[in-house]
């Protein structure tokens, strides 16, 4: 049987369990947000490789994941390190080449973008509802 609350502890028994709801919710957050963000990271990788923009490994090893908790949820970034980052533009939508014309380019980040959105989301959504 449920405990009984008195009117004037209504108030007090809505807070605390709105607070331990938020403390569920905080660690869904995070834990959805950890392995999305690993997840996004190698899925960047494995579309460099078959997009074969290894040479040297250098660009693979450069991908890194920064999470920075907020006081209310968290954010991660995903992103290439120094100095690799500075060819993630070139490579993701081509450049001009010193020749004249145009450098094929090579989608391998926006990919993952897009797949990192659609998982979060639903991920986030299932930890909350269940």
């Amino acid at each position: 049987m449920a405990d009984v609350i008195v009117p004037e502890d209504l108030a007090a028994a809505i807070l605390d369990t709105l607070q331990e709801y938020a403390g569920l919710v905080d660690a869904d957050v995070e834990r959805v947000t950890k392995a999305v963000s690993a997840e996004t990271r190698e899925k960047i990788k494995d579309n460099a490789k078959k997009v074969r923009l290894v040479r040297t490994g250098k660009y693979l090893r450069s991908w890194r994941v920064k999470i920075k908790e907020l006081p209310h949820g968290m954010r991660a970034t995903v992103y290439a390190s120094a100095p690799r980052y500075r060819i993630t533009h070139l490579l993701e939508n081509g450049h001009a080449s010193v020749n004249g014309g145009r450098v094929k380019a090579y989608p391998h980040i926006g990919e993952a973008e897009r797949w990192a959105i659609e998982a979060y989301t639903k991920a986030l959504k299932e930890a909350i509802e269940s």
